[in-house]
């Protein structure tokens, strides 16, 4: 009860971000294990200052141990995460990394979760989820990712059809898949 009470204490005057933060910056890669260990006791109070740590991340190895560090918090952690992605509450650079770890922890549903993101006002959200949709389920994810072949934003689309290029590389010699023709066309007017 005392160390509820000093975790909720900690949380509420932004110690946790503070820890946090400090985690994502720290040069050394053992000082900022043991600050993350620590950060991870809070359990699920943690999760915000996770989230936190991620947009503070400078090095893709400190997203990557945060990113596990989120995941390993388990579904618990899918809800704050949506939240956080659909309000925008993360920089786009983090966005990537939070859609992995949704899908990861959906599993079988993770297009569900993606389609919403494929919709999302940032470009670079939107590509990734295309990309992990994809992995996902190629053939799950197809009508998704014609449908970002005339994106508003040209990555978006330059990507979709890189993504449709990989599944149809996939198909039997010879076969022609005539919707994404039709989509190109779209595209090309």
């Amino acid at each position: 009860e005392v160390l509820a009470e000093i975790v909720a204490a900690m949380d509420e005057s932004g110690q946790l971000f503070d820890l946090a933060t400090a985690a994502a910056r720290a040069p050394e890669i053992e000082t900022r294990r043991a600050l993350l260990d620590l950060l991870g006791a809070f359990g699920r109070r943690a999760i915000h200052a996770l989230l936190a740590a991620l947009d503070a991340a400078e090095h893709e190895e400190v997203v990557r141990e945060l990113s596990r560090r989120l995941m390993d918090l388990g579904d618990v952690a899918v809800d704050p995460i949506r939240h956080a992605l659909e309000h925008r509450q993360v920089k786009p650079t983090s966005a990537p990394h939070l859609l992995r770890i949704l899908a990861a922890a959906e599993g079988s549903s993770c297009l569900d979760i993606l389609s919403r993101y494929m919709r999302h006002p940032t470009p670079l959200v939107r590509s990734t989820a295309l990309e992990v949709a994809m992995k996902a389920s190629p053939m799950g994810a197809r009508p998704d990712v014609l449908a970002a072949i005339a994106d508003k934003d040209a990555d978006v689309g330059r990507r979709a059809i890189r993504l449709m290029e990989q599944l149809l590389t996939k198909q039997p010699e010879g076969t022609v898949d005539g919707e994404y023709v039709t989509a190109l066309l779209g595209v090309l007017g």
